[in-house]
């Protein structure tokens, strides 16, 4: 990527690049390109989106523009979620998922659809039909949780993380001298908002099994597992959250330098499409034995499960079992609980799949290790050495490349959003265009 070609060009010279894409206006000055396409567009197709109302906010803001709209119901989750629609505007799926991209096109071309939106591009009911809708001519936006949390949703044109292009296609310049870094849009009490948009969305996907009785749902769907989850996660979030702090005190007293390894959720799409890993089990393994056999003998390894695995069996225990077999048991440590920014601001350096962490090191100017496929892995701003290298000297971002990629980064493809807000709480977002 050349990032003097990211200073130097307006997101308008990078569309007037492609002859197939349309010229933005002039006086549009969010330059997202998949928000632009949002729009311009005269007929939006709605797939699904987050537990919540995001989408029947966006929906609603949509229709006040005069832009068209029709959404399609999976499951009893998804009519919870869209209950506040006309019927009138939502197609029921009840039917076997191989049937799925043919009634996708006929629905494309009865509501006169130019662009489709969804969240979550590997869901079974998503994952066969980006294609589908490319050849069709369509614009596919892809929404996903923010690359910078919390406050914002990453929104892209035909896919993200891995499958994103969105720096290689466009490039992002202040329309004026004066532009601010966009400012993220934080719900309060949004973890509990979040737990209850889900817990009702399960028990609907659970109550009207029977009607979407062949939908194929992308995680367990049980509601007693999913309520035995999350009081499991409060449970350990109360029991862990003082000898977890007391720990990194403890490490960070001792002076000595220690590399952080944040982890994904186990089944994330980060390692089951974007890494050569087939479990979260197996980066593991590899991380410790590489530690143990080249990294320095004083150095120490912090492990920390991802937040929402917490309701889980979690990794801790194969964590100091290997460590112990190696040798090494009092040089690596696991937390369930911390505060990220402490803990990046005092490690050395960070070793990751792909995690949002990731890029919260970077802005420190923290080495960035990954072992997957991330955005950030660049020349210039993650470590491109060998791991075994990386523990004994860790090349750092350079400042400079960084700060213009994440700047880019954060202009092309973020929008400030709480994407778990309730129904009643705006979205200033919306409100500013």
């Amino acid at each position: 990527m050349n990032f003097e070609r990211l200073v130097n060009f307006s997101i308008q010279d990078a569309l007037a690049e492609n002859s197939q894409r349309e010229a933005v206006e002039s006086s549009y000055t969010n330059t997202n390109p998949a928000f632009i396409e949002i729009r311009k567009s005269r007929s939006v197709l709605l797939l699904q989106g987050p537990v919540g109302p995001m989408f029947v906010k966006l929906a609603n803001w949509l229709e006040k523009k005069g832009t068209r709209v029709h959404r399609v119901i999976f499951n009893g989750g998804d009519a919870w979620d869209s209950r506040s629609i006309p019927k009138k505007k939502l197609t029921y799926f009840d039917m076997p998922m191989k049937s799925w991209p043919s009634t996708f096109e006929r629905l494309c071309f009865s509501q006169s659809v130019n662009t489709v939106v969804l969240f979550g591009q590997t869901r079974p009911c998503h994952e066969p039909i980006i294609g589908l809708a490319k050849k069709m001519g369509l614009k596919v936006v892809v929404v996903e949780e923010g690359y910078f949390r919390p406050g914002f949703a990453t929104f892209e044109l035909g896919g993200v993380n891995g499958y994103s292009d969105t720096l290689e296609r466009f490039t992002w310049k202040s329309l004026t001298k004066n532009s601010q870094d966009l400012k993220p849009n934080v719900s309060k009490f949004e973890f509990f908002k979040t737990c209850w948009h889900a817990t009702m969305y399960y028990v609907f996907l659970c109550l009207q099994h029977g009607r979407f009785s062949k939908y194929e749902h992308h995680r367990e769907t049980s509601f007693l597992k999913y309520t035995k989850y999350w009081l499991n996660s409060w449970k350990v979030k109360l029991q862990r959250s003082r000898p977890d702090r007391d720990l990194f005190e403890s490490i960070r007293e001792t002076k000595k330098g220690f590399f952080f390894v944040p982890l994904q959720v186990e089944g994330d799409s980060q390692l089951t499409h974007h890494s050569r890993f087939k479990c979260l089990s197996v980066f593991i393994e590899l991380v410790i034995h590489n530690f143990a056999k080249h990294a320095q003998s004083e150095d120490l390894l912090l492990f920390r499960q991802h937040p929402m695995s917490r309701g889980g069996v979690g990794n801790e225990k194969s964590i100091h079992a290997l460590a112990s077999k190696l040798g090494i048991r009092q040089r690596v440590f696991c937390v369930w609980e911390g505060d990220n920014p402490s803990i990046l601001d005092a490690c050395q350096g960070v070793v990751t799949v792909n995690s949002t962490v990731g890029l919260q090191a970077l802005k420190r100017g923290k080495p960035v290790k990954v072992l997957g496929q991330a955005l950030y892995d660049l020349p210039g701003v993650s470590a491109q050495q060998k791991l075994e290298e990386f523990w004994a000297k860790p090349q750092k971002p350079d400042p400079e490349v960084t700060s213009h990629f994440l700047q880019q980064l954060k202009q092309l493809t973020q929008v400030p959003c709480s994407i778990y807000a309730n129904a009643n709480e705006p979205w200033p977002f919306l409100k500013a265009e």
